[in-house]
């Protein structure tokens, strides 16, 4: 499955696409990736960019009820 945009979805709903196997978090970084920087110059809401430690981390197995499910962290230091 292309998956290119999820903004149909919440995060519970990508949180399941990722369980059933429709998705990987690697496609869903990269599509998040690619809306903030669509979105962010008139936005101006993300000040600090991490995407590849994002992209290290959508490797990596988690657990919870948003595994593998994108998010930005706001003012956390």
């Amino acid at each position: 499955m292309a998956f290119d945009d999820y903004s149909h979805f919440d995060g519970l709903g990508l949180a399941g696409l990722v369980a059933e196997g429709a998705v990987a978090p690697a496609e869903l970084i990269e599509a998040a990736i690619a809306r903030a920087e669509r979105l962010n110059p008139s936005l101006n809401a993300i000040v600090y960019r991490d995407f590849e430690r994002a992209r290290q981390r959508a490797n990596e197995t988690v657990t919870g009820p948003f595994a593998g499910v994108p998010f930005l962290l706001k003012d956390i230091g």
